[in-house]
């Protein structure tokens, strides 16, 4: 049973995976309450289409998707952080089982997915979630940080979201439920999902504030690339040994034949990653069809072959913790603690990297909790920011004393120009806000409106250079644009009011020679 606000509403939070997702609710007591699907606290990102309006979700979607792969949507969480190997044109083409044709965008595949999480979770523990903390990795954009709390309120009905990072999740809940962090001392947060990597910093100050310092990643590293390398394998192993070719169509009798085939190793190679995290060797029949009838063929992968697959990647990701440590001044002695989370986490590789660059293992925190540390982290935060009664928690988690910061460098283009120039500075606290003054000449483009485009780039890597709206290590966050200004002189005095809230939602205010303009929240175009 769950413990309910006085207008009879709930506060969740969900860890929304590219692979996996965590619901949970966490209350006064101290209880966590999650989402289970078929006694696993872990729910499988996954969509199956039997037609525009019966979706199956979960390991049920999963299942059906291995006879019918065009219907099967998963790893959708990618798409939004700008992986556009599944996309056309932006959108997700799905068949659903009946014959009906869909195009979908990664955000409306998530939003159906999180509205699905949202009523199951309501559903099991008689339950009114109304209200929801959202955790995102901590490289993730700043358009699509405010483009998902627009789909949880708009498109999935919440009465509201908050958008907090993955490491400030996990850090909280380490916090609360591990050990306190010392204060004075640092707690570096290495996240390895299924489809992004982070690395953070976080700290302890003196007075007890818990800031986030800064943070490192790719958002296109994680497990699914090592899934990916195991398929690859697969398909090598089976026609270098089996004279079986996946790769060729002409093999089989339909598409349909060959898709499945193609779902089936991929399905494979997924639990050969998952059980090499756990054993020296994976080995299982492959039961493929081939012109109708089943064709069983044996293959063993071993632990030592997986590692060889993914160390490169492994190896990246500590690249990352050494750029990260450098640019903030600070040694590997400097870090106190390592909270390793993040499904992909638990391949052993990871800990022994870590501990190879840390020099030992004392630092880093035994958490049997990877998977489900984040979501746990959001619950609480939920349970702190949106029930007024949690006082007796405050002084525990005290998720009001959290300083958050911007992870990338946030610039603006103005008028017709294309050339960006620094506003917020990565590593800027928010709430963060900053009036810029302009003449009117300065920032209108050919249709006598004010053109505001915004930006974010690692400083960093961009050091030194002319830096552009087309480069392609620019992320477009979105634009504001005025109404028509004709009337004014184009020498007149123009203050632009930036702000940056605690959600990572950037809000524009303008003022011509003394008048007030249409203020204006800042969204990518289509989100």
């Amino acid at each position: 049973m769950c413990f309910f606000e006085e207008d009879g509403s709930e506060a969740i939070g969900i860890d929304l995976g590219t692979r996996n997702s965590v619901v949970v609710k966490f209350n006064n007591k101290g209880d966590y309450t999650f989402l289970e699907e078929h006694g696993r606290q872990v729910i499988k990102s996954a969509l199956y289409f039997n037609s525009p309006d019966d979706i199956l979700f979960g390991e049920r979607a999963e299942a059906r998707g291995l006879l019918h792969p065009k219907s099967l949507l998963r790893c959708f969480k990618r798409g939004l952080t700008g992986d556009t190997g599944k996309l056309v044109d932006g959108r997700y083409q799905i068949e659903c089982n009946d014959g009906t044709e869909l195009r979908l965008t990664p955000k409306e595949v998530s939003s159906t997915f999180l509205r699905n999480l949202i009523d199951r979770f309501n559903d099991q523990n008689d339950c009114n979630a109304r209200k929801l903390v959202l955790t995102v990795p901590a490289k993730f954009g700043y358009s699509l940080c405010a483009a998902l709390r627009q789909a949880g309120i708009l498109d999935v009905g919440m009465d509201d979201v908050l958008i907090v990072q993955e490491p400030v999740a996990a850090a909280i809940c380490y916090d609360y439920e591990v050990e306190t962090i010392p204060n004075d001392s640092s707690l570096l947060v290495y996240d390895l999902g299924a489809g992004t990597f982070d690395v953070s910093l976080l700290k302890r100050k003196v007075d007890g504030t818990l800031e986030f310092t800064d943070t490192n990643g790719d958002v296109h590293l994680g497990g699914e690339d090592f899934t990916e390398k195991v398929f690859i394998d697969g398909k090598n192993y089976f026609y270098d040994n089996e004279f079986f070719d996946l790769d060729d169509k002409n093999n089989f009798d339909s598409e349909e034949e060959y898709a499945k085939n193609i779902e089936v190793l991929r399905d494979v190679a997924e639990k050969a990653k998952e059980e090499l995290s756990l054993y020296s060797q994976y080995g299982k029949p492959v039961t493929f069809r081939q012109h109708g009838k089943k064709v069983d063929y044996n293959w063993i992968i071993t632990k030592n072959q997986f590692d060889a697959m993914i160390v490169s990647y492994i190896n990246r990701s500590i690249e990352k913790i050494d750029v990260l440590l450098k640019r903030n001044n600070m040694t590997k002695d400097d870090v106190n603690r390592i909270l390793v989370v993040g499904g992909s986490s638990l391949i052993p590789l990871v800990e022994k990297k870590l501990r190879d660059y840390f020099g030992n293992d004392d630092k880093i925190v035994k958490n049997s909790d990877k998977e489900l540390m984040i979501g746990k982290g959001a619950a609480i935060i939920a349970n702190q920011i949106f029930q007024e009664e949690s006082k007796t928690l405050r002084d525990a988690i005290s998720f009001s004393g959290m300083i958050q910061k911007v992870s990338d460098t946030i610039g603006i283009a103005i008028g017709n120009s294309s050339n960006i120039k620094e506003i917020i500075p990565r590593g800027s606290k928010i709430p963060f806000d900053v009036t810029l003054n302009y003449q009117l000449n300065q920032l209108v483009n050919n249709e006598n409106c004010i053109d505001i485009s915004f930006h974010s780039y690692d400083d960093i890597e961009m050091k030194n250079k002319i830096i552009v709206a087309h480069d392609s290590n620019v992320e477009y966050i979105g634009k504001y644009l005025s109404t028509n200004v004709a009337n004014y002189h184009d020498d007149d005095l123009v203050k632009v009011n930036v702000s940056i809230n605690n959600e990572f939602i950037i809000k524009v205010d303008v003022e011509v020679a003394g008048d007030q303009l249409n203020s204006g929240t800042v969204r990518r175009d289509g989100m």
